[in-house]
């Protein structure tokens, strides 16, 4: 896997869920890996979101999801 970046949280009103965000990453992956890199957030979701975390994977996004940002 390439590069990881943190990214700010969104509340529920930008993103339309009835979930809280805690965390906001954003993950460089090679094309051709993003059906292995899905197929592992499943896995982790089945055995782990009796916690009350569950993943979301979203994207492709654009490339400015990997610059910091302007403030730091």
């Amino acid at each position: 896997m390439g590069e990881v970046r943190e990214r700010r949280l969104f509340s529920r009103e930008v993103t339309g869920s009835n979930k809280d965000m805690v965390f906001n990453w954003a993950f460089l992956v090679h094309e051709k890996a993003v059906p292995s890199f899905q197929t592992r957030i499943r896995e982790v979701n089945a055995r782990h979101s009796f916690r009350g975390v569950e993943f979301d994977c979203t994207g492709p996004w654009p490339p400015y999801s990997f610059t910091p940002p302007l403030d730091l």
